[in-house]
């Protein structure tokens, strides 16, 4: 497999779309997750997990939403995504059949121009 991607990602604040990732091996070629797979989605305030002052913001469990070409979505709720504008990190882990970390980055809390 691949190392992880690292992908930098926008979303705005108190937004609940999903965020998708697709798995694909080193040929390029998308990897079959219709079974056995579990993926979590985490955002941090920082972006080291070894440091004590690091807070995980949410987890999200990823639903598998095209297994066969590999695609894995993450959806926050609005109160998740209520975060103060600002730049917090996430990663993506692959829980089974193996761990591993299949994505990582920024992620821009942006602001809304409309409340609702």
């Amino acid at each position: 497999m691949p190392a992880p991607a690292i992908a930098n990602l926008e979303y705005t604040r108190e937004d609940n779309h999903p965020i998708s990732f697709q798995l694909i091996d080193e040929d390029g070629v998308a990897v079959d997750i219709s079974t056995g797979f579990t993926f979590t989605m985490s955002v941090a305030d920082a972006d080291d997990a070894d440091d004590p002052g690091t807070a995980v913001l949410f987890a999200l469990a990823g639903a598998v939403t095209d297994g066969p070409n590999g695609v894995v979505q993450f959806t926050p709720s609005s109160v998740q995504s209520d975060l103060v504008a600002d730049v917090y990190f996430y990663d993506v882990q692959q829980n089974a059949p193996t761990k591993r970390t299949i994505a990582k980055g920024q992620i821009e809390i942006l602001t809304q121009v409309t409340l609702a």
